[in-house]
């Protein structure tokens, strides 16, 4: 089971961060796990970096790419994938600042449909200590 959080950098941190993705993962990890104590040190970092979603838009789009697939369920802020064939169990919630998978596979097709709809995202495993950037060199790697 992976849980993966996936956020949309401002363009000057991407542009700090890029090649230097282990620093973002590291901040991103602090504010995950930080204590009540710095909790507002951490948001305020947090907010400075990121762009907010339009949950509508987002939502909108990913009814609209997978509304004719049969595993695909949709209800508000929550997209499912429950594929019986290929033994995906995906959810996807989308929520104003970053957007939350958990899948029972490593890679799912909510992924292409995120970079297709938003572009270059940062994406985290913090169980896991796993991170990259969902971009074109991502998306041709899989191909």
């Amino acid at each position: 089971m992976r849980t993966y959080y996936l956020f949309f950098i401002k363009s000057p941190f991407v542009s700090l961060y890029k090649e230097k993705s282990s620093l973002l993962f590291k901040n991103f990890n602090g504010i995950y796990k930080v204590n009540y104590s710095n909790f507002n040190m951490g948001q305020k970092l947090y907010i400075d970096m990121l762009c907010s979603f339009n949950k509508k838009d987002i939502n909108e789009y990913i009814y609209n790419k997978h509304k004719y697939e049969v595993a695909y369920w949709y209800d508000g802020n929550i997209h499912i994938i429950n594929n019986i064939h290929t033994g995906e169990i995906t959810k996807l919630t989308v929520s104003n600042t970053y957007l939350k998978i958990v899948s029972t596979k490593d890679y799912t097709c909510f992924l292409n449909t995120l970079y297709d709809c938003l572009g270059d995202l940062f994406v985290c495993d913090f169980d896991n200590f796993d991170y990259f950037w969902l971009d074109k060199n991502f998306i041709e790697m899989l191909v």
